[in-house]
């Protein structure tokens, strides 16, 4: 694909685009870049091994754009956008190490865009590419949430366990996973690589990626699992995970690559 870019600007003429006003609607779904990488335990990760894993992310986003530039093609935009990112905790029998249940987490939220879009246009308008960079502030839909499951028989029907998780956002907490404030957490950037295809005179079909750094969030829980070994009626042995120190939280620290696609809306108003 790089390739491809570079050799389609090097031979295609510039056109300029004709309208300076452009509306964006965008659907995106992205993985966390953590999910490709290969943990090795040892000493200083081996917490990680009970901590929450990410599944993916989701949302929508929607940007107002007014050229600036006409001879650049340079736009600065606005909006905002709405996500959700899902999460997992695994219930583990500490004794054993039997994974006994998931514990899914959605955590929702809102975000204010602001940036800038470069464009390159070819094939007389028909093909677009839009370089991007926007300052998103985060916001969330709650301050917590609150997982519970009552004493309950997993899968091995010789024991049970019950739990309580409660996620929190929008606030920093001190933790193990080296996430830091020193500056506002929730303000962070968002890059974007696209190509716009024309399908009517005002209409184009968006395709691209975005990268966005930092989606953070933090949790703590507790969970009781019981054995009953043998068949015996009365507990055999209790393990208890009390999480973490109530002054601190565990933290999920996220940099997300999404896939996207949508439709870009361009006119002019008249004055």
């Amino acid at each position: 694909m790089k390739n491809i870019l570079i050799i389609s600007i090097c031979i295609l003429a510039f056109h300029s685009i004709g309208q300076n006003h452009e509306v964006r609607l965008n659907y995106r779904i992205g993985l966390a870049t953590n999910q490709n990488q290969i943990t090795n335990p040892d000493f200083s990760n081996h917490l990680e091994y009970k901590q929450a894993e990410t599944r993916f992310d989701q949302g929508m986003t929607l940007d107002y754009g007014y050229k600036i530039w006409k001879k650049l093609n340079l736009f600065v935009s606005g909006g905002f956008e709405v996500s959700e990112s899902k999460n997992y905790f695994r219930i583990t029998d500490g004794a054993g190490g039997y994974h006994l249940a998931n514990v899914e987490m959605n955590t929702g939220r809102f975000a204010y865009r602001i940036g800038l879009n470069k464009q390159f246009s070819f094939f007389e308008n028909r093909m677009i590419l839009d370089i991007g960079c926007h300052i998103v502030d985060r916001f969330y839909f709650s301050d917590s949430k609150v997982y519970s499951q009552p004493a309950t028989t997993s899968h091995l029907d010789w024991i049970d366990y019950e739990y309580e998780l409660e996620t929190r956002h929008g606030e920093f907490f001190k933790n193990p996973n080296g996430i830091q404030n020193k500056m506002y957490m929730f303000l962070n950037l968002d890059y974007s690589l696209g190509l716009k295809f024309k399908v009517s005179k005002n209409m184009f079909m968006n395709l691209g990626i975005n990268y966005a750094r930092n989606n953070i969030s933090f949790y703590n829980f507790r969970y009781v699992v019981t054995h009953y070994n043998g068949g015996s009626p009365t507990p055999t042995s209790i393990y208890v995970n009390d999480g973490i120190e109530d002054t601190s939280k565990y933290g999920i620290r996220d940099h997300f690559l999404y896939v996207s696609g949508g439709l870009t809306y361009t006119f002019n108003w008249k004055k």
